[in-house]
């Protein structure tokens, strides 16, 4: 009598029940919950960009060009983060863009308002703080003031160039350690091989 449990009868079951499973764990990644995004990632940056004195040209009060200040056109309530690019007192041509996290907090939408009674319009979309952060990066660079926006002048500057010098010379530090910390006898070891290959040498020139 055969032992063996693998019959034809108990494959063909196993089999079904291989695919069955494969089609549960299928269903249940796509109603798996979102990952939860870090919204104060973002809300941090712009909390920072709002301390320092870096200009970028928006359409002023008079519906000029001009030159104005992220403190004065940076805001943050609310997990919600406003820029004004247009400061206009023409309500058609005041207009702003807006960071938030859509209604069920699976993506952080970058909308932009514009004129009397606006109506969103999406212009970047990401589940990623990084790539929000990027995209911002991307529309100040633009339009930065370079005559008014000194880098060197900046606090936030001078921090990150302090930090900066500061991981080159532990970085420095490991690699001088690194090396002092190599076996002694390692140059011993060298000069051992060396003289070894010389005496090989040697012995192969010598005639018979």
């Amino acid at each position: 009598m055969d032992d063996n449990p693998l019959t034809e009868a108990i494959q063909y079951f196993l089999r079904h029940l291989e695919r069955e499973a494969e089609i549960v764990k299928q269903k249940q990644a796509v109603h798996q919950p979102e990952e939860v995004i870090d919204f104060e990632i973002i809300e941090r940056f712009f909390r920072t960009l709002k301390m320092q004195n870096i200009f970028i040209f928006v359409v002023g009060i008079n519906g000029k060009p001009e030159s104005s200040s992220l403190p004065k056109l940076i805001f943050s309530l609310s997990r919600v983060v406003r820029i004004y690019y247009s400061l206009s007192l023409d309500t058609n041509q005041a207009g702003f863009l807006r960071v938030k996290l859509n209604e069920d907090e699976t993506m952080v939408l970058i909308e932009r308002l514009h004129g009397y009674r606006p109506t969103p319009e999406i212009i970047y979309t990401s589940k990623y703080p990084c790539h929000i952060i990027r995209f911002i990066t991307r529309w100040m660079l633009r339009r930065i003031d370079w005559n008014k926006t000194k880098l060197q002048h900046l606090e936030i500057y001078k921090q990150y160039v302090e930090a900066r010098a500061e991981a080159i010379r532990l970085k420095k530090e490991q690699e001088m350690q690194s090396i002092s910390e190599e076996p002694p006898l390692r140059l011993k070891d060298v000069l051992k091989k060396v003289n070894k290959e010389r005496r090989n040498r040697k012995t192969k020139g010598k005639k018979p």
